[in-house]
């Protein structure tokens, strides 16, 4: 509602940040899921998937690779396009964990006697984070497409409802 009721450009992209910053937020297991909790007593502060190093070239590959078909059909609105986001990346920590017998709900639980992690580096893992660094990019265009839909009827309000498959 800020960003529809917002009047100046930056009031517009300020609000825009906001939701952002909230769709890729989601994009994290640890914030999309129950999966963490800060151990103080431990100097434990953040859960480590949070702080795991982007991999610039491999993720820029991965952006050219996809294009933008992902941002057809346009979102409804902004809160369809967090959703989307959350549960993207339920999906993907349901999903199975390369060729290995789990799900990457084995990092989740905190019922299971034993403590799963992988090894630095490790190609399973990388390829898991830059699925998610990849979900963060295309929710975020989602988010800055919508934005430009939505400013783009309020400069031209017949434009996009004129257009074949209008909003």
């Amino acid at each position: 509602a800020e960003l529809h009721e917002a009047e100046s450009p930056s009031a517009r992209y300020q609000a825009l940040g906001r939701i952002v910053s909230y769709v890729q937020l989601v994009s994290s297991p640890s914030r999309a899921l129950p999966v963490y909790a800060a151990r103080f007593w431990r100097w434990s502060f953040g859960d480590r998937f949070d702080g795991y190093a982007v991999d610039d070239a491999a993720l820029e590959a991965a952006v050219e690779a996809q294009a933008c078909g992902f941002l057809e059909p346009a979102p409804a609105d902004y809160r369809s396009v967090l959703r989307a986001a959350a549960a993207d990346t339920l999906a993907a920590v349901r999903a199975p964990i390369g060729p290995l017998p789990t799900t990457w709900e084995a990092f989740c639980t905190a019922e299971s006697a034993e403590r799963c992690v992988l090894l630095e580096g490790d190609p399973l893992y990388d390829a898991f984070a830059l699925d998610r660094q990849m979900a963060a990019v295309r929710a975020t265009a989602r988010a800055m497409y919508l934005m430009q839909l939505d400013t783009a009827a309020r400069v031209s309000p017949g434009l996009l409802t004129d257009a074949p498959g209008g909003r």
